[in-house]
């Protein structure tokens, strides 16, 4: 009997047709920022309660954002930075090597 790994296909989501959605420049913006501050997009979209496939999805511009999701991703990103840069500064004052 002959063992075979079977791997099962993924599902894609199929990539945008030219001209028919437009990358919201303000999820570029956002996805810009968090890859500066090497936030993980799994982080980003779990603070803001987005499931990640959404999350990559919305990045990728097969999506449109709500309004809802701009808002709670613009303050999860912003609460996130905050968080790493106060982190970055109590570090730096008990002298851990950067």
């Amino acid at each position: 009997m002959e063992i075979t790994n079977k791997v099962r296909p993924t599902r894609r989501v199929p990539a945008p047709r030219a001209g028919v959605i437009d990358q919201n420049p303000t999820i570029k913006s956002i996805r810009a920022r968090r890859v500066i501050e090497e936030i993980s997009g799994i982080l980003l979209a779990r603070k803001a309660g987005i499931d990640r496939a959404r999350m990559s999805c919305l990045e990728n511009g097969h999506i449109q954002p709500t309004a809802d999701e701009l808002q709670r991703l613009g303050a999860a990103l912003d609460a996130l930075i905050a968080a790493k840069h106060k982190v970055e500064q109590v570090a730096a004052e008990v002298g851990w090597p950067a």
